[in-house]
């Protein structure tokens, strides 16, 4: 047999994607492989017809596992890409106060919970998050604002316009000018 016969070329695509489900972690191959097997016994039109149909099979079996495969990886970058985006956040103000120069970070908002608030001097609020950082009321913001302390409070955090950092606050209908202290 020669690479130019089509019943050849069929018989090896055939037997290349029966050999690769395995390594996919497919649970059909032996379907597919039992069908090849019965191929071999047929002759001429009915032959290749089985192993188009087996060929086809196979493929669309190969499709499903990718796409379980793709849909199982989605939610963890999802959420690795999250934690990334809100541990950068405010850094460049915290590394500013620690002394150590920073390159400019993207517009970005990230949703936490702020599990600890106080009021400091002047009477401005300092809330500590879940993910441990530390965010602060700026001084030219004059608001007044209490958040309970029975339960975590949930927040968006981002970047102003000019520079400085947003916070809202949905339970309370406020959106506060802030700073990132650690």
């Amino acid at each position: 047999m020669t690479l130019a016969n089509p019943m050849f070329l069929l018989r090896f695509h055939a037997a290349c994607f029966v050999s690769l489900l395995p390594a996919t972690g497919v649970g059909a191959p032996a379907l597919a492989q039992g069908s090849a097997g019965e191929c071999a016994s047929l002759s001429g039109a009915e032959e290749v017809e089985c192993l188009r149909q087996t060929l086809v099979r196979t493929q669309e079996a190969l499709t499903r596992a990718e796409q379980a495969l793709q849909a199982a990886d989605a939610p963890r970058e999802a959420a690795a890409a999250d934690a990334q985006a809100a541990a950068a956040l405010g850094a460049e103000q915290a590394a500013r106060r620690a002394g150590v120069p920073t390159a400019k970070a993207e517009a970005q908002r990230f949703s936490t919970l702020i599990v600890a608030s106080e009021r400091v001097y002047p009477n401005r609020l300092q809330v500590s998050l879940e993910n441990g950082q530390t965010w602060r009321q700026i001084q030219g913001d004059t608001q007044l604002v209490e958040l309970s302390g029975e339960s975590p409070v949930s927040a968006e955090i981002w970047r102003s316009g000019f520079g400085g950092y947003r916070m809202r606050l949905p339970a309370i209908r406020r959106v506060l000018k802030v700073e990132r202290i650690r």
